[in-house]
């Protein structure tokens, strides 16, 4: 290292990458919190368009700006820009009736994409300043970033929301301590850090504002209700109220004449809102024997062996204690939660996992499974992980392996011979995901060589549908038995094996028996029934996991009719993904494309760097969305595959770069092509490969994971710091370099943002795997230009 740069610059940039980083992944917490957690990607191109303005702005001023001034900056104005943004008149549910809250929307991102324009300048001052050095500059961000991303998962569980965003702040702050230069700069940023580190403490006095459209904070303003408990770690909040409102038996039948239990209210996320009866004796009873999932139970003999899965409070499992079942184990999506629920019951013979349900039913027994004791007389699908559909139009962007057409297969795989598996879900006019549903278990079933029309059941109450499934065909016994529960219960029976046509609009009657036309249509031809309907309701896939997605290209205006006319009903069903791409990339353009326009006569190969750098930050992006798609649900939790993506392709990337620095014209060749191979290999065989993998141990999964990003991200590091160099940038004057850095800066950012939000709307229309092949295409890309028009 030459003397121009001393430890403490790389050091500086170091700690600045660490919290940017760890500012990033708390967003995905607060945001989730907030809002809801389907914001990832958005949060992404919001730290990239802050980088690619930073970019943009050193290419409109020339001015000489001392990296403390930005760093410091960061440091004072993160957590007031958040501040702000929580407490604009933003309301999610109304963006399709009234623009002003896309504008809100758009404010908000820009608000909390500043701090990452503060930090992406304090990374191009010292780029510009020391390009000699860029490789081990390069290395030290990534490497800083990762960090930043440990620190997270470190400090999480111990801090508030508000008090964890401190922790970057602090972090800034000590990178302008490195960056300082001179007595006064030193003094400047001491004084700041001491500032900082007292104001923490008040922290923890702020309340994190949440949108009036979450359950808790609506709980909360109901007279009688109050907190009791907040529990939090790096993955989830949960808190556990006292309310009136706690009272949770979904699908309940009118019949039932007594009271509930007493039971507590819980959020996740502050959202959710649940009943949790203890799982104590007290809390058994006839309710039990009302609810749609008793079905499971009626008039048989007690099951041996029950497995619920995605449930919150636990009530399913009182249900089949009531039913004298002899093991019951239950899976539940958090680690916080199992262990509290496991240490509340007084039920030797309930067992709780906290894990994803997919890994669950590989964990005891890889498919297919061999071992009949390992399989379960009765498994249920809670209705927990069901809640209606919202108006906000993030509700497609949620996954569910378990509904996908495998994962359906999964669960019928683990039935015992005489088993029963039934799925409950709330009714949301109009129907698209009960008939989904329906649609996806009938396909499994013809899958596995099953006649759907002699194995299912379906029936409603007022608000839920339960469809039930059994593996072997009905006999006339089990079809009366079926009719008898739904007519005792008042339930309204929908399907069954030689069900009469009379019995098709009973009970609970509709104008037009919906329900009952569609799965004899979808019994007797599936075809029609989907080029009947205005909403796509073909079954998903693993590739292809949208559950919510109901979106048809094709069909915008019968969708639009079949919804009263209204277009707004669009954006619930799929089309505010590609508007937020397009106001995305809008904001791109406009902050980073347009200020570069002035200064692309100013050098040489102008269009060769664009393109090289675009097509890099475009592929890293589309390889970076796809792995933070497929991990999601091999790890089980968003924050997890969110932070290991992150950190483990900059930690890697990092690696990648400072080797690059040795590497000739031949060795940039050679990793290119390994970079395209191994794009190609995810493309292929990746999702087997995950698939295989599913049923292992949580921390040998994450293993894996961490070995699939690593090397992904250990070859994804070498093309920018190769692109900077291979387009002789180090030989360039002062000016010169300034401006070649700031256009690959800005080029790769710009591609970066707008490839966050587009390889999400890729993966909703053609599947998560495609991206790794698209990635490819546009590394390959970059490389012939680097090859043809490269210094």
């Amino acid at each position: 290292m030459s003397e121009k740069m001393r430890v403490r610059i790389p050091a500086g940039m170091f700690l600045v990458s660490s919290a940017a980083l760890m500012y990033e992944i708390s967003l995905s917490r607060l945001l989730a919190i907030e809002l809801w957690n389907h914001y990832a990607f958005l949060i992404i191109s919001g730290a990239l368009l802050g980088y690619g303005a930073a970019g943009a702005f050193r290419l409109s001023s020339s001015r000489r700006i001392p990296p403390l001034l930005p760093v410091l900056c960061f440091s004072l104005l993160l957590i007031p820009l958040f501040l702000l943004s929580s407490h604009l008149p933003f309301d999610p549910a109304l963006m399709a009736l009234d623009p002003r809250h896309g504008v809100w929307l758009l404010l908000i991102f820009l608000l909390l994409a500043f701090p990452f324009f503060l930090a992406g300048l304090t990374l191009n001052l010292l780029l510009e300043a020391y390009t000699e050095h860029a490789h081990f500059l390069y290395a030290s961000d990534l490497i800083g970033a990762a960090c930043g991303c440990a620190g997270f998962f470190l400090t999480a569980p111990w801090l508030t929301e508000i008090e964890g965003l401190g922790i970057p702040a602090l972090l800034a702050a000590c990178s302008s301590l490195c960056l300082a230069s001179g007595k006064k700069q030193n003094i400047l940023a001491l004084a700041t850090l001491l500032t900082l580190f007292c104001g923490s403490f008040w922290l923890g006095k702020l309340e994190l504002r949440i949108s009036d459209y979450k359950n808790l904070p609506h709980a909360l303003r109901y007279p009688g209700s109050k907190l009791l408990e907040t529990q939090r770690d790096a993955s989830v909040r949960i808190d556990w109220l006292e309310t009136p409102l706690a009272r949770f038996a979904p699908g309940l039948s009118l019949e039932f004449r007594g009271s509930l239990p007493d039971q507590l209210g819980l959020t996740l996320d502050a959202d959710g809102l649940t009943g949790v009866a203890p799982l104590v004796p007290d809390s058994l009873g006839s309710y039990l024997r009302h609810l749609p999932e008793w079905v499971l139970y009626f008039k048989q003999s007690p099951p041996e062996n029950v497995l619920v899965l995605k449930t919150l409070g636990g009530q399913q499992a009182l249900a089949a204690v009531e039913a004298g079942t002899s093991s019951v184990l239950v899976q539940t999506p958090y680690q916080l939660l199992t262990e509290r629920l496991a240490e509340d019951s007084r039920f030797p013979q309930i067992e709780f996992r906290a894990t994803e349900a997919r890994s669950l039913l590989a964990e005891d027994c890889p498919e297919p499974c061999q071992k009949p004791e390992q399989n379960f007389d009765r498994i249920l699908v809670a209705i927990e992980s069901s809640a209606p559909v919202g108006s906000t139009g993030m509700d497609p962007l949620k996954t569910d392996q378990l509904m996908s057409l495998e994962g359906m297969q999964s669960l019928l795989n683990r039935l015992a011979p005489g088993g029963w598996l039934a799925v409950h879900r709330f009714l949301l006019p109009p129907p698209r995901g009960e008939m989904r549903l329906l649609a996806t278990v009938i396909t499994a079933m013809r899958r596995q060589g099953w006649k759907p029309d002699q194995r299912l059941g379906v029936f409603r109450t007022l608000s839920t549908l339960m469809v039930l499934v059994s593996r072997e065909a009905w006999t006339p016994k089990e079809s009366s038995r079926f009719r008898e529960f739904c007519l005792s219960r008042g339930f309204a029976p929908v399907y069954y094996p030689d069900m009469p046509e009379t019995e098709r609009n009973s009970v609970i009657q509709l104008q037009e028996p919906v329900y009952a036309l569609g799965v004899r249509e979808l019994l007797a031809d599936p075809p029609a029934f989907h080029s009947r309907t205005p909403f796509d309701l073909q079954p998903v896939t693993d590739d292809r996991p949208y559950f919510e997605l109901f979106l048809d290209w094709n069909r915008l205006d019968d969708i639009r009719k079949s919804l009263g006319g209204k277009w707004e009903g669009l954006v619930e069903a799929g089309l505010l993904v590609p508007l937020l791409f397009a106001a995305v990339s809008l904001s791109a353009l406009l902050l980073i494309g347009i200020p570069i326009l002035p200064h692309l006569r100013r050098m040489e190969n102008t269009i060769s760097v664009l393109l090289y750098f675009a097509g890099i930050g475009l592929a890293f992006m589309l390889v970076e969305i796809a792995l933070l798609e497929k991990l999601t649900p091999f790890l089980g939790q968003p924050v997890y595959s969110f932070a290991l993506v992150l950190s483990g392709l900059l930690t890697a990337s990092g690696l990648g770069s400072f080797l690059s620095s040795r590497f000739s014209r031949t060795g940039i060749r050679f990793y290119f092509l390994l970079l395209l191979f191994g794009l190609f290999f995810c493309f292929r065989n990746l999702p087997d490969l995950l698939r295989e993998l599913s049923g292992e141990e949580w921390i040998i999964r994450l293993l894996w994971a961490w070995l699939v990003v690593s090397a992904s991200g250990l070859l994804m590091g070498i093309p920018f710091p190769a692109g900077l160099k291979h387009f002789a940038v180090f030989g360039k004057h002062t000016e010169e370099r300034r401006i070649r850095v700031a256009m690959a800066w800005c080029a790769n950012a710009c591609a970066s943002v707008a490839g966050a939000a587009g390889a999400v709307w890729i993966a909703q229309l053609a599947g998560q795997s495609i991206l790794f092949l698209l990635g490819a295409l546009a590394y390959g890309t970059a490389w012939l230009t680097l090859e043809i028009r490269g210094g």
